[in-house]
């Protein structure tokens, strides 16, 4: 059974997956009987998005019930414990942590993230390690041509304003000028996140950069998307936490010259797997060297493959 929000997807037909809304004043008694039911009777609860009242007050009540729970950590479901500020937030708090704490089990792939939840929950389930969706597989056999004429960039993956993109631009156009290079690209996607800083980013990139700017407000589809991350040349993560590990792993797969803040957990983490990146503050416009692309693409290719992550998954499903 799936637990979860959006109702609007599509499940395939003759699936054996139930889903459920979660919210108090959508549910309804019977659907809430049957839920609690349903978790009693259950070999394993795998918790994706921890940040619901609903899913940790139903499990706070339930404790018997956290051994065999498994938390796929997102992030916005970690990082939002340094913003409960209010007396209702930190009340929430209270109960998040004490079932996080005495969780079974917590999956969790980057080493720093895995510090950072214990800074904040002092957890004691066992850590499994896996990189957890199939998204983050480099799967790719595009190979764009590269215009070597113009230089491509994309800069962030969507419109919430934790990629820092204004901060990013300023840094970008000075770089641009001091190049003196007047033949290039910026790719911005914002299809979701925050319509609000969208409109801000739009206006702040056609003010800097004009025709060059190039603003994503809708999804592509997969092959389109992956064609345009394969014309690209360099991109730029301004993101103040791990975000984006989809698009970074498929990038650097793809042998491009990939920027991220080296006080992000990530930083270390590809450090770890001795993949190159660059860092946001030394930005440096010129394309990655092959040698560095090569040897970056191997292991990308190795470590975030289909095999790895269904051998990882089978210490949740199968254990």
């Amino acid at each position: 059974m799936i637990f979860q929000k959006d109702q609007k997807k599509r499940l395939p037909e003759n699936s054996k997956v139930q889903k459920l809304n979660y919210s108090l004043t959508k549910i309804g008694f019977a659907s809430l009987i049957s839920l609690i039911r349903d978790i009693n009777k259950a070999d394993r609860i795998v918790l994706h998005g921890l940040n619901e009242a609903m899913t940790f007050l139903l499990l706070f009540l339930m404790p018997w019930n956290l051994k065999k729970s498994y938390w796929f950590t997102w992030g916005d479901d970690v990082y939002k414990e340094v913003l409960r500020n209010s007396l209702k937030l930190k009340l929430l708090s209270f109960f998040k942590k004490f079932v996080v704490r005495n969780l079974g089990f917590i999956v969790v792939e980057i080493d720093g993230e895995y510090e950072n939840i214990n800074k904040f929950f002092n957890p004691r389930g066992e850590r499994i390690k896996s990189f957890k969706y199939p998204s983050n597989i480099f799967t790719s056999t595009i190979t764009e041509g590269i215009n070597q004429d113009s230089l491509n960039i994309l800069v962030g993956n969507s419109s919430d304003p934790g990629n820092c993109h204004l901060e990013m631009f300023r840094a970008l156009k000075e770089e641009l000028a001091k190049k003196g290079l007047q033949n290039y690209n910026i790719v911005c996607p914002l299809s979701y996140g925050s319509d609000d800083h969208a409109e801000k980013v739009i206006k702040e990139g056609e003010l800097l950069f004009g025709s060059n700017f190039m603003p994503l407000t809708n999804f592509l589809p997969l092959d389109e998307y992956q064609k345009m991350l394969s014309s690209l040349d360099i991109a730029l993560f301004n993101h103040q936490r791990q975000q984006a590990m989809g698009n970074i792993i498929n990038l650097i797969g793809l042998g491009k010259k990939v920027f991220i803040r080296k006080e992000v957990t990530t930083w270390d983490y590809f450090e770890q797997l001795n993949i190159k990146v660059y860092c946001t503050s030394e930005l440096e416009l010129e394309r990655v060297t092959e040698d560095i692309a090569n040897k970056n693409s191997e292991i990308v290719k190795a470590y975030f493959s289909k095999e790895k992550l269904q051998s990882d998954l089978k210490q949740v499903f199968t254990a």
